[in-house]
């Protein structure tokens, strides 16, 4: 994260998924890499608007299993207090491998950070589809750690 000026910021990221499974039966065979863009905004102290950009691949076209996706995910963060905030994010996503068929879904999240310097967030959410050919609703938990 780097600082556009004191009200925008932006971010670059990149996630893997790596077949690390010992026996192949416990593990999914897939090996995909997934660059990030961000930019946010924020409206007021309490108040955050965001931007991501995500595009899902599988590197080799060697692999059995091809993942191209483009997803967006549009945030809107509510700082409640010092340690809590609540997050939703309509997230408008684009299976390329598969024709180009969409999948909308709705991301409701809270998240408090602990620790005495702050070096923990817990956030807990649930993902909910908007679309009918996509997936149930699911759960989530993360834990981040930051180290300053």
């Amino acid at each position: 994260m780097s600082r556009l000026s004191p009200k925008w910021r932006f971010g670059l990221g990149l996630n893997g998924r790596f077949d690390s499974a010992s026996e192949a039966e416990l593990g999914d065979g897939l090996f995909e890499l997934r660059p990030i863009a961000a930019l946010r905004w924020d409206a007021s102290k309490q108040l955050n608007l965001g931007l991501n950009v995500e595009r899902t691949f599988t590197p080799s076209p060697k692999d059995q299993k091809t993942v191209e996706t483009l997803q967006i995910r549009l945030p809107i963060v509510v700082k409640l207090n010092h340690s809590w905030s609540g997050s939703v994010s309509y997230q408008p996503k684009w299976n390329l491998a598969k024709g180009d068929s969409r999948s909308d879904r709705l991301d409701l999240s809270a998240t408090v950070v602990l620790g005495k310097s702050k070096h923990f967030a817990l956030t807990v959410g649930v993902e909910i589809p908007l679309s009918a050919d996509t997936l149930d609703a699911k759960s989530f938990v993360g834990l981040q750690w930051f180290y300053r």
